[in-house]
């Protein structure tokens, strides 16, 4: 059997995030699209010429890269994936549409580059003091934890959940599961560090 293209990999992906809660690890991601797509051992340990993870590890992670450029997914810098609303609301998508606008996007991005002009030095004016734009910018950083304990406070409990989840993963745990139901005796989810 032949190592799926990247891009056979997008739905499957998104498939898993769903089935996941909504974010997942790379290795999580990697383990529930090998499993929804009954890949053979064959073809999970079949290596990438010049890299250090799999054939299908790599194409995966390709397929994660148009996925993210296309609006379906956001990454975390620690390896957590997410479905952004986009990718929530899509139960499949057209994966030779995706490739073919990412890569429309990236040929027009590359050719503004080359055709970018030099930016101009910033004026000795902008560093001197701070406005009143400025005042307003710290005075929103100060209130930023306000903000965060009411949006927590006033969020669902199946939504509170979710997020747990999505911190455990971001704090290195894997395996996280959601459990919560009734007589569960207080555990709401479980997660292996």
């Amino acid at each position: 059997m032949e190592t799926p293209k990247y891009f056979e990999f997008m739905n499957p992906i998104l498939q898993s995030l769903r089935n996941g809660g909504g974010t997942l690890t790379n290795e999580e991601i990697i383990d529930a699209v090998f499993r929804i797509m009954n890949l053979p051992n064959e073809v999970i340990e079949k290596p990438q010429t010049g890299h250090s993870v799999g054939e299908a590890e790599y194409r995966i992670a390709w397929a994660k890269t148009y996925l993210k450029k296309a609006g379906y997914l956001a990454r975390s810098t620690r390896g957590v994936w997410a479905l952004t609303p986009q990718g929530k609301v899509a139960d499949k998508v057209d994966e030779r549409s995706i490739v073919n606008e990412v890569q429309k996007e990236d040929r027009a991005r590359r050719r503004a580059k080359r055709n970018a002009q030099p930016i101009e030095e910033i004026s000795q004016a902008e560093f001197d003091e701070p406005g009143s734009e400025d005042l307003e910018e710290v005075e929103e950083e100060l209130s930023w934890k306000q903000q965060i304990l009411n949006a927590v406070l006033a969020i669902p409990p199946d939504a509170f959940e979710r997020l747990s989840q999505r911190l455990l993963r971001e704090c290195g745990f894997t395996q996280v599961e959601v459990t919560g139901r009734t007589g569960d005796g207080g555990i709401d989810g479980k997660g292996v560090l």
